[in-house]
């Protein structure tokens, strides 16, 4: 995994689902490739980064991942869980990135809960 601009994406993924276990603890055990959900994660990440001038093509990207988070089972509880492991990762992955840059990634997550109802 690789990292632009100052955000380490593969730093993003460890730490969201690190922190993602210790909210829901035998959450990891869910996912039957790990490997495979970090790479998932990581090209989202990317999309959304590389997204945020485009208003329109973010937006209905975050509407296909809330599609994909609802089919999956994915409920509130786990939204609020999960936008805290997103913040923890996003701080940990991008120290250095402006803070205009943090808050657009963490808004992302944000319109997420908002297309899925939550």
């Amino acid at each position: 995994m690789d990292s632009l601009e100052g955000l380490d994406f593969g730093i993003a993924a460890d730490t969201f689902y690190e922190c993602l276990e210790d909210e829901f603890p035998g959450v990891i055990s869910m996912f039957s490739d790990m490997h495979s959900q970090r790479v998932m994660f990581v090209s989202a990440l990317k999309s959304i980064d590389q997204l945020y001038d485009n208003d329109r093509q973010l937006l209905e990207y975050i509407e296909l991942l809330g599609e994909k988070h609802k089919k999956a089972g994915v409920l509130k509880i786990h939204m609020d869980g999960g936008e805290r492991a997103f913040s923890k990762a996003i701080d940990a992955a991008g120290p250095t990135i402006d803070d205009q840059r943090k808050l657009r990634l963490k808004d992302a997550f944000t319109k997420l809960r908002e297309t899925m109802g939550y």
